[in-house]
């Protein structure tokens, strides 16, 4: 099902037929710039907001605010 849909989305079907790479697009919290914030979804299917939320409130980055 998931791909099906993939496939019918023209820009997620371009995506994924140019070899798109997550690791080569990781954005960091020192490349944030001050007074960010970072709203995260529980319900996110890519992406694991607890795990995201964790390492910016335990890595010291105040200039980061996350919601």
């Amino acid at each position: 099902m998931l791909m099906w849909v993939v496939s019918k989305d023209l820009h997620l079907a371009a995506t994924f037929a140019r070899r798109f790479y997550w690791s080569e697009l990781n954005l960091w919290p020192e490349d944030l710039p001050a007074g960010s914030a970072v709203l995260l979804s529980g319900g996110d299917a890519l992406v694991a907001a607890d795990d995201v939320a964790r390492m910016l409130r335990s890595g010291g980055h105040d200039r980061v605010r996350v919601q």
